[in-house]
């Protein structure tokens, strides 16, 4: 795997820091590859030259798509901003732990966490991203509403691309059980998850201090709490 691994970093397929991390999160393959456990045998090679297919197809289909930027002086000011959605929550799969969640959720039943299959999904989409892009460090920080399937998803991203994550309370609009229009929605943010709670959940990860304004996601002016 090793072996293989850094060849595919000196061919300039993936990023230094994917293939460290690949080294040491082999399990991950799996997920980004749908191929088994990944194991220190040909299968992790399999796996490995399979994550490096998709990316340069994918990298091949981003620069079709590209278009040049004739403004320099706006590009300098420019931010890019990727929107990701948070994995498969708890709630929507029917089966033995959903049941037991219900039955333990309280005043939460909102905020539902991620299955085991939507943390692979959100270190897939994190994974395949940082294969993406070749800067070494393209974000500063991951922003995420403050539900719990929300921020176990943007711990992924923090892990891979090494930045800490930043809940922004105006991002919970999103979901309509604590959007401003819904009358049991200021019931729910008395229950949302409280800043030591999001670092217990995820203890790998750093948290900066939360934007401290509430705000609709998108207020009467149209402005945008993200393009603020």
């Amino acid at each position: 795997l090793e072996q293989a691994v850094d060849q595919l970093v000196n061919q300039g397929v993936i990023p230094a820091a994917v293939g460290e991390y690949m080294l040491a999160n082999p399990e991950a393959l799996a997920a980004i590859t749908g191929r088994g456990a990944a194991r220190g045998d040909g299968n992790s090679v399999r796996s490995a030259e399979t994550l490096a297919g998709r990316c340069l197809k994918m990298k091949a289909e981003v620069a079709k798509t590209s278009m040049p930027v004739r403004d320099q002086a706006v590009a300098h000011a420019a931010c890019d901003v990727y929107v990701v959605r948070h994995g498969e929550r708890l709630d929507e799969v029917p089966g033995k732990e959903r049941d037991a969640w219900v039955k333990t959720c309280g005043s939460r039943d909102f905020d539902p966490p991620l299955t085991a299959r939507g943390k692979q999904q959100a270190l897939r989409s994190a994974l395949t991203l940082r294969a993406l892009l070749e800067e070494e460090r393209p974000f500063d920080v991951v922003h995420s509403s403050p539900l719990q399937r929300c921020v176990s998803t943007a711990e992924l991203f923090a892990q891979v691309f090494a930045i800490p994550i930043r809940v922004v309370p105006g991002l919970g609009e999103c979901a309509a059980a604590l959007r401003t229009a819904n009358r049991k929605s200021q019931h729910r943010w008395d229950h949302v998850m409280t800043v030591d709670e999001h670092r217990s959940l995820c203890p790998a990860s750093e948290f900066l201090e939360p934007e401290p304004r509430r705000e609709q996601y998108i207020p009467p002016s149209g402005a945008t709490c993200p393009g603020r």
